[in-house]
């Protein structure tokens, strides 16, 4: 019988650092950021992911990010890129190309739609064939329940490498007690993005989450509710919820670029896709938060003491 697999702690979504004004991908930045990820202990990394703005990438550059990132993490962390292909022959093809470039693992994030059921699990069995440590599925569906439940069940029974899954929805709750449950917990379940849930999402018994950026502070909450306490965890993340309520707006990858250039790990801001206008009063809230982010990580030490 499939075990659970020992996955815990948060898997940061990549951004995609892009050169001003051209947008040309800089892979040297993106060598920095995947290092300031590990020096964090993120158990691992999305990249490229739906954050790394992966519709705007071309195979070759969503390749290459994974080249440059497994050669930056040297094995420090997980890197796990996302097959975002419509077809069995196109996702299996894209998947052998990111395990020969470096990846430790893959995400299968093509969407599941009811009338293509037979070519969503056909694109299942081929990428299972490639042989990966693990697959994970990306469940994601903002505005419904996402994935079926008794789909996601029958694939976890029939597919071996099928391990775990980032849950994305509106109302991600239920769904993380109802697949733990009903998988006696051998399914590894992970949060998406770092929601004003997350702790009540650790009470239910998901492994992490799988926010972008910060990657210190979503990692220390994780760290304290595990190792500390909850009562801990809970100071902490109280304490970053204002950032979190902002960035729930449309602005998150956006603002967490403009956190990464801030630290001097990013050169630039610039984005290839921004799903909200951002004016000066955007900026300046913006501006706000990030040096709050950059304050509230400076005192992690104190969430520790007693």
């Amino acid at each position: 019988m499939k075990e659970h697999y020992p996955l815990r702690g948060n898997v940061t979504t990549i951004l995609s650092p892009f050169k001003e004004d051209t947008k040309e991908y800089d892979y040297d930045d993106l060598a920095k950021e995947i290092d300031l990820a590990a020096r964090a202990h993120t158990a691992g990394c999305l990249c490229p992911s739906g954050a790394s703005e992966i519709h705007t990438l071309t195979d070759e550059e969503k390749i290459e990010m994974v080249r440059v990132a497994a050669q930056a993490s040297a094995g420090r962390t997980l890197i796990i890129p996302s097959i975002n292909k419509n077809t069995a022959e196109e996702c299996a093809a894209l998947g052998e190309a990111y395990l020969k470039a470096g990846a430790d693992a893959l995400n299968i994030s093509t969407s599941y739609k009811a009338q293509n059921k037979e070519e969503y699990y056909r694109i299942w069995e081929e990428v299972d064939k490639l042989g990966a440590p693990f697959v994970m599925m990306q469940d994601s569906g903002f505005g419904g329940y996402g994935m079926p439940e008794d789909v996601i069940l029958d694939l976890f029974e029939k597919i071996p490498s099928f391990r775990l899954i980032k849950i994305e929805i509106d109302n991600n709750d239920v769904k993380y007690t109802n697949l733990i449950r009903k998988t006696d917990a051998r399914l590894t379940v992970y949060g998406g993005a770092g929601t004003p849930n997350t702790i009540e999402g650790y009470d239910r018994g998901v492994c992490g989450f799988m926010p972008s950026g910060l990657y210190e502070l979503f990692q220390g909450v994780n760290d304290l509710y595990y190792e500390k306490d909850r009562e801990h965890a809970v100071k902490l993340f109280r304490d970053m919820l204002p950032i979190i309520q902002f960035t729930r707006t449309g602005i998150n990858h956006y603002f967490h670029k403009v956190y990464l250039k801030k630290l001097g790990i990013f050169k630039s801001a610039e984005m290839r896709f921004r799903m909200v206008p951002i004016d000066r009063i955007s900026q300046e809230y913006c501006d706000y938060f990030v040096d709050y982010a950059i304050e509230l990580t400076k005192r992690l030490p104190e969430y520790w003491e007693d």
